[in-house]
């Protein structure tokens, strides 16, 4: 099973969308989804590839899901989430 992480589109040229997840940039490629892609959205991808396009609430969510753990009583520290910082804080509010 893979689990999606959501990035932001910061740019597009042509059929390629530069992405950001957390610290890290890259480039997907976007030809390989229906959806038209604009500055600002969020992608889901597989191996350099957009696999789908997803709205900010979700893309909240999902981060908030996959980023955040909850320690109980005792428990050590896994030390700093690496997904901490992939979305701004103004996810959800465009």
């Amino acid at each position: 099973m893979c689990i999606g992480i959501p990035q932001k589109v910061l740019e597009i040229k042509d059929k390629m969308a530069r992405v950001q997840s957390g610290d890290h940039e890259h480039w997907l490629d976007i030809s390989t989804i229906d959806d038209t892609v604009c500055v600002g959205d969020y992608l889901l991808s597989y191996q350099g590839a957009a696999i789908n396009k997803i709205a900010a609430d979700t893309a909240r969510e999902d981060y908030d899901t996959l980023s955040f753990r909850t320690l109980k009583k005792g428990e050590k520290s896994l030390g700093k989430n690496p997904h901490e910082g992939s979305l701004p804080h103004d996810v959800g509010s465009r």
